[in-house]
């Protein structure tokens, strides 16, 4: 991504951040997972790598598509691991 498209505040993430997290995503494996394996190793395994295309790799709008599939995804196995919870406890 080009940087002017980013905030001017941007920071790096942190252990605190890590911590604070209830789901933690990445949006590029390939990019994001040796910097996690390097600097926060003992976070990989609670990470969700997924595989989203940056431009000019893919276009602007097949990168949000991949990220809204992506998303309802997960919101799919939330909502069924939520359902699953309340179950056991009725």
């Amino acid at each position: 991504m080009d940087l002017r498209h980013t905030a001017s505040y941007r920071k790096q993430l942190s252990e605190e951040d890590l911590a604070a997290a209830q789901i933690i995503v990445a949006l590029k494996d390939e990019e994001h997972r040796p910097m996690v394996r390097t600097q926060f190793p003992h976070w990989e395994d609670r990470v969700n790598f997924w595989d989203v295309g940056d431009q000019p790799e893919v276009t602007p709008d097949d990168g949000l598509s991949a990220i809204e599939k992506l998303v309802v995804d997960l919101v799919g196995e939330l909502s069924g691991a939520e359902a699953l919870s309340w179950g056991r406890a009725a």
